[in-house]
């Protein structure tokens, strides 16, 4: 049994508004667009979930389509299935902005899925968009049980109606605005927008071997566009048909001043009477079905790039770290700037930053954040685990800046100065242990205390564990890891697993990426 659903636009742009609420805000603009592409396209989840970047054709013109065909990731489910997909048209220009600029900033290789996190190079699990839109859903005032193929038939029941249906009663039911509509009209169809072959239009793009199936499966609005055209045509009728079929008189006609002229009647003439006898009220109709423009769909809410004063809110990791890919390449603020979406003002600032960021070094004259002075964006995170816990200690670092703004500097500053260049751990001398106790309860409050390690001798080891006795309650540092080590400096940072070396331990250069990446946004560090 299939089930019929058709998701509202303004149901659509709540499930947008809502994506941020549910999801890390690395990934948020990765699930937008796969939300995005499955309310406009209808394409299937694992056709989205196979996207490769190398997918894309017509980019560079402008006019981006997205090929469907198998790969390792996924099979097509008929021949039908292989196709090209117009996302030009299909999205509307705040969407295609929106993709456009997804893409600009997150493609490193053709080879790379579009749909991939962050740590990841494969695609998200297939289960995960049901289980984010349910996450969304549950946050509606009025419950809402959508699968997520509801999309897929939402998409197909507008393109339905944006292909052959009354505008009046496309815009009113979808939200697509008149440009949106011609647009996907002449996209789908060519100039001539009365072609005949509307219908396997639809069933090609969406990948259907012939319309029969989207008719008898996906369109929900076939009856409807049916009695809305009867409705208000001008069709006549002979009164003998007339009153085979309704049983109603020629005087009850009269007295509802439908008129009967050479045996025939009009069909528009009986909507007040067929009112009268469907509601038992007397009450005109309105002639005209109108659209109510103050729930439509505002793309601005959603696609609006934020433009706030505070720059470490402004812009993405991503775009942050484009830019500084493209600034290392190229040397030009303007073009890195214009590539990475961010103000040329900005930019030259954070060129600024990321030269004087190269010259910060050890006291025995090395580069403490970079490999060489040339280089302007982060070391790289290559293990998994820093990915997944960049979105957790990055939401804990923005907290910290607003409620223990001094604490947030006084830490930052403590990294800069302590952190090493090849492990990225801080080194605290037994002399600073009052400083390292109070940059160790700072960092228990980004990550949990089994997320860092304390390395070093027995002498550190047997110095904490006094210091924790003593205390009156048990504070939470005291669950930080120890790993013994020949070291008479307390050596500390983030934990990650590491099987081939250090007994399965590791110390993490995240820390060292945030920080470097604060210095470049933050105005006070």
């Amino acid at each position: 049994m299939v089930r019929s659903e058709w998701i509202s636009p303004l149901d659509y742009q709540a499930i947008l508004l809502n994506i941020p609420k549910v999801i890390d805000s690395l990934e948020v603009d990765m699930y937008k667009l796969f939300f995005v592409l499955a309310y406009r396209t209808g394409m299937r989840k694992k056709e989205l979930l196979g996207l490769r970047y190398a997918d894309i054709e017509g980019f560079t013109l402008g006019e981006p389509s997205l090929v469907v065909r198998p790969n390792i990731y996924r099979s097509t489910k008929t021949q039908g299935s292989i196709r090209r997909v117009a996302a030009f048209a299909l999205l509307s220009d705040d969407e295609l902005n929106f993709f456009n600029r997804y893409v600009q900033l997150n493609e490193l290789d053709k080879k790379d899925y579009i749909f991939s996190p962050s740590f990841d190079k494969y695609p998200i699990d297939d289960t995960e968009p049901l289980i984010v839109l349910r996450r969304i859903l549950s946050l509606f005032e009025e419950a809402k049980d959508h699968t997520f193929h509801a999309f897929r038939h939402t998409a197909i029941t507008n393109l339905s109606l944006i292909l052959n249906a009354n505008e009046q009663l496309v815009k009113t039911l979808t939200g697509y605005s008149d440009q949106h509509i011609a647009k996907i009209k002449t996209g789908l169809l060519g100039v001539n927008h009365d072609a005949q072959d509307k219908w396997y239009a639809i069933s090609g793009l969406v990948g259907h071997v012939s319309p029969n199936r989207s008719f008898e499966y996906y369109i929900h609005s076939a009856m409807l566009m049916s009695t809305y055209a009867i409705a208000n045509t001008e069709m006549q009728l002979d009164y003998a048909i007339f009153k085979n079929i309704t049983g109603i008189s020629k005087d009850r006609l009269k007295s509802n001043s439908v008129s009967i002229i050479d045996d025939k009647i009009s069909i528009s003439d009986t909507r007040k009477l067929v009112k009268k006898l469907t509601l038992n009220q007397s009450r005109d109709i309105p002639v005209n079905l109108t659209i109510d423009t103050a729930n439509r769909f505002k793309e601005s809410d959603v696609f609006t790039t934020n433009m706030i004063d505070d720059r470490v809110h402004r812009y993405g990791i991503n775009q942050l770290i484009k830019f500084l890919q493209l600034l290392e390449e190229s040397g030009d603020v303007r073009l890195s700037a214009n590539h990475s979406f961010i103000k040329f003002e900005d930019g030259q600032v954070f060129a600024k930053r990321a030269e004087q960021i190269a010259q910060i070094t050890t006291s025995q004259g090395k580069c403490r954040f970079i490999e060489t002075t040339d280089q302007r964006q982060p070391k790289s995170m290559k293990s998994r685990e820093n990915y997944e816990l960049l979105p957790v200690i990055l939401k804990s670092i923005w907290t910290l800046r607003e409620q223990q703004h001094a604490d947030y500097l006084w830490f930052l500053h403590i990294v800069r100065q302590k952190t090493t260049i090849n492990n990225a751990y801080l080194s605290f001398p037994l002399k600073d242990m009052e400083e390292f106790l109070r940059f160790a309860q700072i960092s228990v409050r980004l990550l949990p205390a089994k997320s860092w390690m304390i390395a070093g001798n027995e002498n550190i080891k047997a110095t904490l564990d006094s210091i924790y006795r003593t205390a009156n309650k048990k504070p939470e540092t005291s669950k930080v890891i120890f790993k013994p080590y020949n070291s008479s400096t307390i050596r500390f940072g983030i934990c990650i697993t590491d099987n081939p070396t250090s007994n399965g331990k590791a110390f993490s250069g995240l820390l060292r990426f945030l920080v470097h990446l604060f210095m470049i946004v933050d105005d006070e560090v």
